[in-house]
């Protein structure tokens, strides 16, 4: 679980390079930029900035009580996508685990949806999401383990 106030993800809070083939599985809370898989991702002309083949699973809270007028940004992959950050084939279980709460209003919690995709259908190992994975080498399906969510061979 990861706890802070602003850049806050489930694996990185500022992202500047790649984060592939990985998952997060807890709960990620602060005040702006909360994400499961990192919290803001800033990329650049030389790469970087770059989530590929990952998912999140949790519960992700973001509330402030500043008044201000700045937004809260929030997602289930990435909070904030900079410059030329990218996100392909990562996803995110339940869009109903994000909460946001700003005194200034509901209209100032933006979640991030570029890129990402909300997805039920995780636990299923022929679902079509997964065909860019690797599951001959990287990832794997084992029966109760990770609530039968996909894990990293090496784990086993």
């Amino acid at each position: 679980d990861q706890a802070g106030d602003e850049d806050i993800g489930g694996l990185a809070g500022d992202n500047d390079g790649y984060i592939k083939n990985s998952y997060f599985v807890g709960s990620a809370v602060g005040r702006d930029s909360i994400a499961g898989i990192a919290g803001d991702s800033d990329g650049n002309p030389n790469g970087g900035g770059v989530i590929m083949n990952s998912y999140s699973i949790g519960t992700l809270s973001a509330s402030t009580s500043i008044l201000d007028s700045y937004p809260i940004y929030i997602g289930g992959v990435l909070g904030v996508a900079e410059n030329l950050a990218s996100i392909t084939n990562s996803y995110y279980s339940d869009s109903s685990l994000i909460s946001c709460s700003h005194i200034d209003g509901p209209s100032d919690c933006i979640i991030n949806t570029v890129g990402e995709t909300f997805e039920t259908d995780l636990k299923n190992p022929s679902w079509s999401g997964y065909s860019a994975w690797d599951f001959s080498t990287i990832w794997e399906f084992r029966p109760g383990v990770n609530n039968d969510y996909p894990i990293l061979r090496w784990q086993t």
